[in-house]
């Protein structure tokens, strides 16, 4: 009985671990945005939808190891990063490079049944996400914009995979929204870490712009990703009249406590619960759309 708990024990830590090494709670919203992208287009749950999420799900865990890989150095610098699986030594960076293959390996096999576009688009993605944008972080801290064309493709990758042309423009237009969207989530968090940043040698905004500056253009930037889903209504993406006065009043709730936080009463505490907030408020807008979709 004893040997049985502790052989529990440590699969339980090994599975800890493998979800810390994929940063599960941020490709689990990949796979979301690749769900969206599917049922916007074909409103039904089918085992294409669930092996176009899968597929997806695996390369962004994927993608997230090689960051890892390539980021250890600075990641072992950082608080909120140093106790990561490979900078802490729980996951060497061999071991962590066989999880990578195997699950990019993977991931493109559960794609091939789908469509070879979607499998395109997800290498390319990859690609994009360790060769670009974690590139570009060592040397920009603007690297956000071209990094969010990582989070605005698996909308693209889960319409194709629903049988659309991932250049439509129903397709391309909410993959603007969730690029748009993706810039004040960083932006948010270079607010919160700023410390953090700066002691692991990352350029940040704060070498351009004082803080209250940054506070403004985020402010901006969530107006902008308010702006665009406002238009969902008047390019008929979203169809029925509750759904647009959800997210009207969605957009009134989300500005009006973005100004609170970033304007009136500027606090990490506020940037956190912001930060949050948004990254709620796109999940919001998009499941509404999808939802209609299965109605």
């Amino acid at each position: 009985m004893k040997s049985s708990t502790i052989l529990k024990q440590k699969v339980r830590k090994k599975i800890r671990l493998f979800l810390q090494l994929i940063k599960f709670s941020i490709i689990l919203p990949v796979a979301f945005l690749t769900y969206a992208g599917y049922t916007v287009y074909n409103g039904k749950a089918d085992v294409n939808l669930f092996l176009t999420c899968l597929g997806v799900f695996l390369l962004a865990g994927a993608a997230s190891v090689l960051n890892q890989v390539i980021e250890l150095k600075y990641d072992s610098l950082m608080v909120r990063t140093a106790n990561r699986p490979i900078p802490s030594g729980a996951i060497s960076k061999k071991n962590a490079l066989i999880i990578a293959f195997l699950m990019t390996l993977t991931g493109v096999l559960v794609l091939i049944p789908v469509s070879y576009v979607c499998i395109l688009l997800g290498i390319f993605n990859l690609l994009w996400y360790i060769g670009v944008y974690t590139l570009l972080k060592r040397k920009t801290p603007f690297a956000v914009i071209p990094g969010s064309i990582t989070g605005a493709i698996p909308v693209l990758i889960g319409y194709a995979g629903a049988g659309g042309s991932f250049l439509a423009p129903e397709a391309v237009f909410i993959a603007v929204f969730v690029f748009i969207w993706q810039i004040p989530h960083f932006w948010l968090l270079s607010l919160i870490y700023k410390d953090d940043y700066s002691k692991a040698g990352f350029p940040t905004l704060f070498d351009f712009f004082n803080e209250k500056q940054i506070r403004w253009w985020t402010v901006a930037w969530i107006l902008c990703a308010c702006i665009i889903s406002l238009c969902t209504w008047q390019y008929g993406i979203v169809k029925s009249y509750n759904t647009a006065i959800m997210v009207l009043f969605g957009n009134i709730a989300l500005m009006t406590l973005a100004y609170q936080y970033l304007i009136n009463k500027p606090a990490t505490k506020g940037f956190r619960y912001l930060f949050h907030l948004i990254n709620f408020f796109m999940v919001l807008i998009l499941l509404s759309i999808s939802m209609e979709r299965f109605g």
